[in-house]
């Protein structure tokens, strides 16, 4: 699987727009409105979107991030995040406005070489400014859970539990966010029931920050996701923006 270590980059979302001083009588065309994320018209809705079906270009490697190997976005539809140094991610820079809760995230995952966490999702909790990371098979491979509440990550709060995860198997995961809980499945089983009341959801310090409010992460290990479903739960579509 050494040979996974394939460096990719991807288009980061967003219109270059040149800020013209002037304008003369021969080129008096008005510039073009630049949209970034939280702007723009609101042009499309849908109660469901697949964020990894819109396309590579609304994915940002995060080339911050110190050995990120960065993705391959594969024809059969796949991403493939490579194995980094330690940490590779990326981050959701589409059009699509995010749902802070009353929501649910579902995606296949599989893990295809390395010791750690293959597809560790970082998303909204109740607000766009906090975030937290579902994190499958850390500190060495089998430690599942959310970090962090109360400041405590996936490996020593509540939420821990351990799961194999044998090499080339898909796996589904569903996160669901509600005001006062947090729930994740692996498949059919509930394996994280979060209350929510009284407790501080956070980010674990470090490069994992920088995949908020939506991204993806590995672990010195290589992960693949072949979809990223966002569903809303309380009738309230989710809006494209686009440029007027």
């Amino acid at each position: 699987m050494g040979t996974l270590r394939n460096r990719a980059s991807s288009l980061g979302l967003g219109a270059i727009v040149l800020l013209m001083s002037g304008c003369s009588e021969e080129n008096n065309t008005p510039p073009k409105k630049q949209i970034e994320p939280g702007n723009g018209v609101r042009v499309k809705a849908a109660m469901e979107v697949d964020l990894l079906a819109e396309g590579s270009q609304h994915w940002q490697v995060l080339q911050d991030i110190s050995g990120n190997a960065g993705v391959e976005f594969r024809e059969d539809g796949t991403c493939r995040i490579l194995d980094g140094e330690p940490i590779s991610a990326i981050r959701y820079a589409g059009p699509w406005e995010l749902p802070v809760t009353n929501y649910e995230i579902l995606y296949d995952a599989c893990h295809l070489d390395g010791p750690d966490f293959f597809a560790a999702l970082t998303f909204p909790v109740n607000s766009l400014d906090t975030c937290a990371t579902f994190v499958p098979g850390g500190w060495g491979g089998s430690v599942t859970g959310i970090s962090c509440i109360d400041g405590v990550d996936a490996s020593a709060n509540e939420t821990a539990s351990t799961c194999d995860y044998p090499v080339g198997e898909w796996f589904t995961f569903r996160i669901e966010v509600r005001p006062d809980v947090l729930k994740v499945w692996n498949g059919g089983a509930i394996i994280v029931k979060a209350p929510l009341a009284g407790k501080k959801i956070s980010l674990r310090q470090g490069d994992i920050e920088q995949c908020a409010p939506l991204g993806l992460s590995t672990y010195m290990t290589v992960g693949e996701v072949r979809k990223i479903v966002i569903r809303t739960l309380d009738g309230k579509p989710l809006w494209k923006r686009s440029i007027e």
